[in-house]
Order: C-alpha cells, then sequence, then structure tokens
C-alpha cells in the first residue's frame, strides 16, 4: 500500500473473532498507526496483496475505488469480521507492471449473511459429518474423476494390508530421495 512513514505494516497470522469462532482468517498483512499498536496488536486496516493478468485487469475498477471482483469482496469482508476492523485495502499488481489500490470497507449486512452462511454449513455438516451437496455439475464430474473406484463401502485392515502400505511408503520415500 502507498508508501507512508506514518504507517506499520506486520505480518497477522492467523486471526479469530471471539465472539464469532467459525470465522477464522489470514490476511497478508496489517497497517498499524504506531509501534506502540503494532505490540498491542490493534491495526488500523488489514492489507490483501494481489496480482492479476493484463486478460483479467477488466475486473477491477478506477485506482482508489471500491470496484473489486466479487471474491475478494468476499475475502476482504470475512478478514473483518475476524479482524473486528472496518477497512481492507488492496494493492494490486496487474499485468507485472500496473500498481493500484483498492478499497473495501466493512458492510455489515452482507458480514451478517456470510456469517450466516458458514455458520449454517457449519451446524448441518460439519457437526453432523455429512457430505455436503455437490453444488455444479462440473463439481460432481471432478470428484468422479478423482474418486472413480470409491464404492463407498469401508474396508477393514489386515495385517497383510498394513505389510504392503508400510511397503509402499518405504518405497515412495526411496523414490523421491533418488
Amino acid at each position: 500500500v502507498t508508501a507512508r512513514r506514518d504507517v506499520r505494516d506486520g505480518k497477522t497470522g492467523t486471526i479469530q473473532n471471539a465472539a464469532r469462532p467459525l470465522c477464522i482468517a489470514t490476511p497478508d498483512r496489517a497497517a498499524y498507526p504506531t509501534l506502540a499498536a503494532v505490540q498491542t496488536h490493534k491495526p488500523d486496516y488489514l492489507v490483501e496483496i494481489k496480482t492479476s493478468d493484463l486478460s483479467r485487469a477488466w475486473r477491477w475498477g478506477e485506482d482508489e475505488t471500491d470496484e473489486i471482483p466479487e471474491e475478494y469482496i468476499i475475502q476482504g469482508s470475512w478478514q473483518l469480521i475476524a479482524a473486528s476492523l472496518e477497512l481492507v485495502r488492496f494493492a494490486v499488481l496487474i499485468g507485472g507492471n500496473r500498481y493500484r489500490e483498492y478499497k473495501l470497507t466493512l458492510d455489515r449486512e452482507l458480514a451478517e449473511m456470510l456469517y450466516a452462511a458458514a455458520d449454517e454449513f457449519w451446524q448441518k455438516y460439519v457437526v453432523t459429518d455429512t457430505m455436503p451437496p455437490v453444488t455444479k455439475a462440473t463439481d460432481e464430474h471432478i470428484l468422479r474423476k478423482l474418486y472413480k473406484r470409491d464404492t463407498g463401502e469401508m474396508l477393514t485392515s489386515s495385517p497383510e494390508i498394513d505389510k504392503l502400505a508400510c511397503l509402499y511408503r518405504d518405497v515412495s520415500k526411496h523414490l523421491k530421495e533418488v
């Protein structure tokens, strides 16, 4: 984000909203107004760093606007919920040589919708250990290709299978070393 001597930048790691435990995020950076703010972990805003190919530059608006691709609006909004902040700034390099900045301010209605959807998914599928439905035809095609031999049947291991699995692991490890 624009070089300013009055702003310190710091890595954030993984953050979680204490009041909304499902809301966990890993923003690229956080901007702190003072060194004391860095030490107390109280940033002014978050920073996301992106690149975009020239063929996708049309998805970004004019510099210093909030015209951001939808997927990054969702990502930034989720991060703002996790951090309990109001602003995320996007630093974007387009085509390898055009630098732009964008601002996303927390939309509370969108934030509530995102959290409600996450909570519903968690309660309906994770808590109950239920496989979520395939949502797109392409998803089903990919899953069938990846798991074409999956019959849904659970196999019980035996000493012979365990021995073969260990042999496979050892051979695979050896091949990586060669």
